[in-house]
């Protein structure tokens, strides 16, 4: 399980016109970006990214989401793997250093702690 404070920082720190914006030539359409679909064919650009709710969405075959989404589908990934590249390119530590950090506060951890950080570790090997 991936805290979900660290998701949060992922997101704050991943600029999602950017991201996207390796993938697909984006047009800046006010204060939107638009461009072709990454995900299916198309002509006519249907596809726009939301600077202000770092989000984008395709109105030709209803692809959607967030910067991890994003990441996923574009790389045909699982969840945790697309958390991981996007958490390297934005210079977070890995989730097993920021796990070793809590356990180096809490060094005498009631064992439902010690269960969750063990749960936490194995998504990192």
């Amino acid at each position: 399980m991936i805290p979900h404070e660290y998701i949060e920082e992922l997101t704050r720190r991943t600029d999602i016109v950017e991201l996207v914006g390796n993938y697909v030539q984006l047009k800046r359409k006010g204060r939107l970006y638009g461009g072709l679909c990454p995900f299916h064919s198309e002509k006519t650009p249907s596809f726009y990214v939301y600077p202000d709710t770092q989000s984008f969405y395709c109105f030709g075959c209803g692809a959607g989401g967030d910067a991890v989404s994003f990441t996923k589908r574009i790389n045909s990934i699982d969840y945790i793997e697309a958390v991981k590249l996007l958490a390297q390119r934005a210079g977070m530590p890995a989730m097993r250093q920021r796990v070793m950090k809590v356990r180096a506060m809490m060094p005498q951890s009631p064992r439902r702690l010690r269960a969750q950080f063990s749960a936490m570790d194995s998504w990192t090997k």
